[in-house]
């Protein structure tokens, strides 16, 4: 239970941040499955979600459409994190990441892409679907329907104000800098001290996503973009 106790302590302030900082949420393991559709209650407190399935079981149709992310997008807790590169010739390029307090994230992805549910004719659907008596919908249901898909995601998160841990990118060229998450650098984890998660390059993860809420009364509602 000690275990349990920690990754919730954790979960909720580095999902908190994110869901403030970015305007999306925090999916925890990266690895963890979520899908357009996807329909459940969000408690706030703990920045969690109770999951009740997928609204396609109500015969919904989904229409989505993918775009793509930046090549390189990072993520750092503001004043909490300091990246320095060594590059030197003689040595595989190398980055040490030093952390000024406890629970401070670091975040980059590499390449990926963003897959978005047509949010008008899915609000369409559920109309649909309460007026035929396929749904009662709960006004407190929330609706996964953005989703990022990353094509390689490092992730680190500190255990201490003090934690520090070393990227090794032997594939990367000598004497330049490198993505902390791109996978033709060849990454791996060196040295650490005070970490409480640190993964590199992880492949086909899904961090973020974008839910949505039934808003107004009746007939008369609209679906947004909710958190």
């Amino acid at each position: 239970m000690a275990g349990v106790s920690v990754f919730n302590n954790y979960y909720c302030r580095i999902a908190r941040e994110v869901k403030n900082s970015k305007d999306y949420f925090l999916n925890w393991p990266v690895n963890q499955p979520v899908k357009l559709g996807q329909y459940g209650f969000y408690r706030g407190k703990n920045v969690r979600f109770d999951w009740q399935g997928n609204v396609e079981n109500f015969g919904i149709r989904l229409s989505n459409t993918i775009g793509n992310m930046p090549i390189a997008e990072s993520y750092r807790s503001g004043k909490g994190v300091d990246v320095s590169f060594d590059v030197n010739a003689d040595t595989p390029a190398s980055a040490t990441l030093t952390f000024r307090k406890k629970h401070a994230v670091a975040f980059e992805s590499h390449g990926g892409t963003i897959d978005t549910l047509e949010v008008d004719r899915l609000h369409e659907e559920i109309l649909n679907a309460i007026r035929d008596g396929r749904v009662t919908w709960n006004p407190e249901w929330v609706v996964v329907t953005q989703i990022y898909r990353t094509a390689s995601f490092s992730s680190f998160v500190s255990g201490s104000r003090d934690a520090s841990v070393r990227v090794i990118a032997s594939g990367a060229p000598q004497q330049t800098t490198f993505g902390l998450a791109d996978p033709n650098a060849k990454l791996s984890l060196g040295a650490s001290s005070g970490m409480t998660s640190a993964t590199v390059a992880e492949q086909n993860a899904l961090p973020y996503f974008v839910v949505s809420k039934l808003k107004g009364r009746g007939m008369e509602t609209r679906l947004e973009r909710y958190g």
